[in-house]
C-alpha cells in the first residue's frame, strides 16, 4: 500500500500538467500541429508508418509515437489540448514503470530514492514540459525508463527486458538520435540477461523469442514503409 501511494504522488504531477493541458485553449504550430495532424491520421487511410519530420529532409524511422498519442487523444476529445495530454500519458506510464523496477528492485529504500529524484527532475523540468508532444521532449522520461528497464534486465527480470524491447523501440522510432543509445542498453540488456540470469534455460529462452517477436512487430510498419512506401529508412 505505501509503494502504491509514493508511485501515486509521483505520477500525479504529470496528469496534473496533462489535465491542464486539456483544459487550456491551445492552437498548436509549426512542429506541433504536424504532430497533431499525423496523430489524427492514425485509423484512416493515411494511418502514419513513419515517425515526425525531420528538418533534414527524411523523417525519423517509426510511427509508435503517433500511435500511442492517438488512444488518449481520441478518449479525450480530439481537440488540440488532447494531444497535451495525451504526451502527459505517455510521461506518466514512464514515471509509473520507473516507480515498478524502482520496487521490484530495491523495496522501499529505492523507490523512495526514485521518487525524490524524479520530484526533482520533473520541478526542474516544469509542467510544460511534462504535457509537451515534441519528439525529442516526450522521449526524455521514457529513456529514463528504459536504463532502469535494461538494469533489472541484467538482474534476470525476463518481464524487464521484454519491456524495454517496446520503450527502447519507442523512442528510436520517435528520435533517431537515439540509436546508438538504445543499441548499447539493448545489448548489455540481452548478453546481461543470458549470461547472468539465475533463471533456467527454457525459460530464458521463452523470454528471447517473446522479444524477437514483439521487436518484429513493433517495427513491422517501418518495413512495409520501405518495401512499398516511401523508403524512409533509406533516406
Amino acid at each position: 500500500m505505501f509503494g502504491f501511494l509514493v508511485a501515486a504522488l509521483v505520477v500525479a504531477p504529470v496528469l496534473v500538467s496533462g489535465v491542464a493541458g486539456w483544459r487550456r485553449e491551445w492552437l498548436p504550430t509549426g512542429d506541433w500541429a504536424v504532430l497533431e495532424l499525423r496523430t489524427r491520421d492514425v485509423g484512416s487511410s493515411a494511418t502514419p508508418l513513419i515517425g515526425p519530420y525531420s528538418r533534414f529532409g527524411w523523417n525519423h524511422p517509426g510511427p509508435l509515437l503517433f500511435w500511442l498519442l492517438a488512444v488518449p487523444y481520441r478518449l479525450s476529445g480530439s481537440a488540440s489540448g488532447s494531444l497535451l495530454f495525451a504526451a502527459a500519458i505517455i510521461n506518466a506510464l514512464a514515471v509509473a514503470g520507473m516507480a515498478v523496477v524502482a520496487w521490484r528492485r530495491g523495496g522501499f529504500v529505492l523507490l523512495g530514492g526514485t521518487a525524490v529524484a524524479l520530484a526533482l527532475v520533473m520541478t526542474h523540468l516544469g509542467p510544460s514540459f511534462l504535457r509537451d508532444p515534441w519528439n525529442p521532449s516526450v522521449t526524455v522520461l521514457p529513456f529514463g525508463l528504459l536504463v532502469m528497464l535494461c538494469w533489472s534486465a541484467v538482474e534476470g527480470d525476463g518481464a524487464a527486458l521484454v519491456a524495454s524491447v517496446v520503450v527502447g523501440s519507442f523512442l528510436v522510432q520517435s528520435h533517431v538520435g537515439f540509436a546508438l543509445l538504445v543499441g548499447v542498453l539493448w545489448a548489455v540488456a540481452g548478453l546481461g540477461f543470458v549470461l547472468g540470469s539465475r533463471n533456467r534455460r527454457r525459460r530464458r529462452a521463452r523470454v528471447l523469442v517473446v522479444a524477437g517477436v514483439l521487436l518484429a512487430l513493433i517495427w513491422a510498419p517501418v518495413l512495409v514503409d520501405q518495401v512499398a512506401g516511401a523508403g524512409n529508412a533509406s533516406a
